[in-house]
């Protein structure tokens, strides 16, 4: 929700509407990145972050899409290496990651979407 990029438009979740948009989606993975003998463990969260963007022959505005989805990775980088990580109720986050940088998944109509997906691993306090 503070990712400079974003701004300006409204971030949904499991949903991204017919119109240029941002979407927080879960991914089905393994809950646990490392689990400890005493049952507890380092969990993690897979998640992309899906964008319906403009899209066509303008070169400029598809260059622009890949270039947010360059900043958005940046911006994660910067985050984890300063400590700025995602409050959790119960958990202590330890890192997001992008596991596959941004890419155009499909063009239809003007627009195009991207997804970048990303890793949140966390553990219980």
């Amino acid at each position: 929700m503070k990712c400079p990029f974003l701004h300006d438009w409204v971030l949904n979740l499991d949903f991204l509407p017919e119109k240029v948009s941002y979407s927080i989606d879960a991914m089905p993975a393994e809950p646990y990145y490392k689990k400890y003998v005493d049952g507890g463990g380092v969990k993690q969260q897979y998640f992309s972050l899906t964008s319906k963007e403009m899209f066509g022959e303008d070169v400029l505005q598809n260059i622009a899409n890949s270039g947010f989805c360059q900043m958005f990775e940046e911006w994660l980088d910067d985050n984890n290496e300063n400590g700025i990580l995602p409050e959790l109720d119960g958990y202590k986050a330890q890192r997001i990651e992008v596991t596959n940088s941004g890419s155009l998944l499909y063009a239809d109509v003007g627009l195009g979407v991207y997804q970048i997906q990303c890793r949140l691993l966390y553990e219980k306090e």
